[in-house]
Order: structure tokens, then sequence, then C-alpha cells
């Protein structure tokens, strides 16, 4: 049997440390970013090939049981849309579930199709795909801006405070370059 022992407070992290730490988790703000982009990046591509619009009607919620780490069941719902393009009625389900739906059955929707690909749609009254996009990449931002902050204020902490003696030589150095403003009022 192993035992540990407590040996105090813990040291606060090196300079080093901090800078590290910033790092990597400006690296995983950026991972949230990259991945919120490209899940936006794809339903603005979609948004922009699916030009044909019709009109659609929700014909079924699937439901998806989820049981979480203290036994709870909790129900999501994805919509089933039907929609007719070219005389030809299709049916497409919602990758995205949520709770509450969405959309109830038999609720009409406006839905728009690719005309090259009548199985890819766009609804434009759906709004979970965008906000779980948006709320991705702001977490991201959030992520990223906050170490990058962290991490400029660590590396100017690393600076050494100048000594009366640096103040005086900078002061000399300076002094060579700047004439005195109240020379050009004295009699010569």
């Amino acid at each position: 049997m192993r035992r540990y022992r407590f040996n105090g407070p813990r040291k606060p992290p090196t300079r080093k440390g901090k800078i590290n730490i910033c790092i990597v988790f400006i690296l995983i703000g950026m991972i949230f970013l990259t991945v919120g982009g490209f899940f936006l990046g794809l339903l603005f591509r979609e948004k922009a090939v699916c030009s044909f619009e019709t009109k659609g009607e929700v014909v079924e919620l699937v439901e998806r049981n989820k049981t979480n780490n203290k036994g709870r069941e909790r129900k999501s719902y994805a919509a089933v849309y039907s929609y007719e393009f070219e005389g030809k009625t299709y049916k497409y389900q919602s990758s995205v579930y949520s709770l509450p739906a969405q959309f109830s059955v038999g609720e009409k929707v406006t839905v728009m199709v690719n005309p090259d690909d009548p199985n890819e749609i766009y609804v434009p009254e759906s709004n979970v795909e965008w906000i779980l996009g948006w709320i991705i990449a702001g977490v991201g931002i959030l992520i990223t801006s906050v170490f990058i902050f962290l991490l400029i204020k660590t590396l100017r902490e690393g600076r050494a405070p100048l000594t009366v003696e640096d103040e005086l030589s900078q002061y000399q150095q300076e002094e060579q370059y700047y004439s005195d403003p109240d020379d050009q009022f004295k009699w010569q």
C-alpha cells in the first residue's frame, strides 16, 4: 500500500511553467476555434449551395435516450423532414438532436434543396447548428484571448527592474540627444 505525505503548500509555477501552461491553453483554444470555424464554414457552404426553395413538413421526431453518470435518462429529439423536389418526395433526418424538440410533428417548414443533390438540404428555421457552431467558436476565442493576455503578462514580468545606475545611464544617454529647451532663451 502506497502512502502519500503532505509536504506543505505547493510551490507556485515557475515563469517557464506559466509560459508552458499558457501555450497549451492557447493551442486548446485554437482547436476549439478551428472546429467551430469549420462547423460554421460547412453551414455557410450548405446555405450557399441549397438554392431551391420548397415547402416541407416535419413527419417524425427521432428520439435518442442518453443516461448520465447518475443514472438519469435524458431524451433528445431530431426532426425528420419530408419535402418534394422535381415531383419526387424525399425524407431527411437532421443530425442534430435537441431538448426540447425544435419542431413538432406536422409543422410546416421552409426547405432549401441543393439542385445538384436533392438529399442535401438546409432548413432556415433550424438554428441549433448555428448556435452550436458559434458557441464552440466563441469558447475558442475566449480561451485563446485570455491565455494570450496571460502569456504577454508573464513575458513582461520576466524583465528585471531598472536599478538607479541603469536609470542614470539611460538619462545621460537621452541628454546627449535632447537639448535643454530653455537654452534658446539664454544670452549668448
